[in-house]
């Protein structure tokens, strides 16, 4: 079974996603939408939810600014991104950019991070013209606002959209973008999750030496700021190549190692989902199949949680593998239609 080692799916660090500058009567809805950043950068995503709802029952009242009101929007969407309310937030995301456009004056930066996070949006529903749409068009207003560190960020999500487009060209131009940026501005975690997705991106385009190289930088970046789940996004996708060049033993070791650090963070679903897949794949190899079993299925409800079908096709692959390797073609035949079914573009 071939299970390709995605790229840190994360949003960039949100301790560098400050909400729009505000007036002194908008201290209020500044505190809640700060308050929602920090709680969501922590992984806290059901309080962060609260913080950001109240600020936009605030800004509801007329004192209140059409930029303070795009602001609470955003970060609303936000929350419900990480939640995967995807509608809502594409909703909530998508009013926030009309009254931000439309603000006197327009806050540039803002409608780069509004179209940052609803181009996530878009990439999650599989909706990927859409998705690049909204990173080119948030590029444009983060150079005009002259902040580097939110290109960054833009750049970060062109490079995921390239990816699965099978874009490897532009997946690793805007990566490196990101990371020159990154650099520049000293975010050792974002720099850290870039190294990490450049490496998968030279894997999957098979350079498995600078891969290799990336990833190494990556866990030593990340290790080195004591980054718990981050470091272990990457040791993950090292046991991934390890297991692909048939050293099971040393990539089951890996992605527990890896499995522990991500802990239960429910901010990190996925990248959870996608350790227990490596995990099942290097113990079929290891011949430990009711173990594997358990670790595909695990993988599967992860990825039920965070709404993911393409990646709940994946487990479902795995387990038609697993099927096979017991002599069962009966059980695993549904298991790849119903992976095929799910993710195919006409119906």
């Amino acid at each position: 079974m071939a299970i390709t080692p995605p790229p840190v799916d994360q949003a960039p660090s949100l301790e560098n996603h400050a909400p729009p500058v505000y007036g002194t009567e908008g201290d209020d809805v500044r505190a809640r939408v700060e308050r929602s950043i920090e709680l969501l950068a922590q992984g806290e995503l059901a309080a962060a939810m609260r913080a950001a709802e109240k600020a936009e029952v605030l800004t509801r009242e007329a004192s209140y600014s059409a930029n303070q009101r795009a602001g609470a929007l955003c970060q609303l969407g936000a929350c419900e991104y990480k939640v995967t309310r995807i509608s809502a937030a594409v909703a909530n995301l998508s009013c926030a950019l009309d009254i931000a456009e439309q603000a006197q004056p327009r806050d540039e930066r803002l409608c780069a991070e509004i179209l940052e996070w609803r181009s996530r949006c878009y990439r999650h529903q599989r909706d990927f013209a859409a998705a690049a749409l909204d990173c080119e068009r948030g590029l444009a207003f983060a150079r005009l606002s002259g902040n580097s560190l939110q290109q960054a960020h833009l750049h970060f999500q062109a490079a995921l959209v390239a990816e699965r487009c099978g874009d490897w060209a532009g997946a690793r131009a805007h990566g490196d973008a990101a990371l020159e940026r990154y650099g520049r501005a000293g975010d050792e975690l974002n720099r850290g999750r870039t190294l990490n997705n450049l490496g998968a991106f030279l894997f999957l385009a098979g350079e498995r030496e600078q891969a290799e190289q990336r990833l190494a930088e990556a866990q030593t970046t990340l290790s080195a700021i004591g980054h718990e789940a981050e470091f272990g996004q990457a040791l993950a996708s090292v046991a991934q190549i390890k297991q692909r060049s048939g050293d099971s033993r040393e990539a089951l070791a890996d992605v527990e190692r890896a499995l522990g650090l991500l802990g239960n963070r429910a901010d990190f679903v996925d990248e959870i989902g996608f350790g227990h897949l490596v995990r099942g794949e290097a113990l079929m190899d290891l011949a430990r199949l009711d173990e594997a079993e358990a670790a595909f299925t695990e993988a599967e409800a992860l990825f039920g949680r965070c709404r993911s079908v393409g990646h709940q096709a994946k487990a479902w692959v795995a387990l038609g593998d697993l099927a096979l390797r017991r002599g069962d073609l009966v059980g695993a035949a549904p298991l790849y239609r119903r992976a095929a079914l799910a993710t195919q573009d006409v119906h």
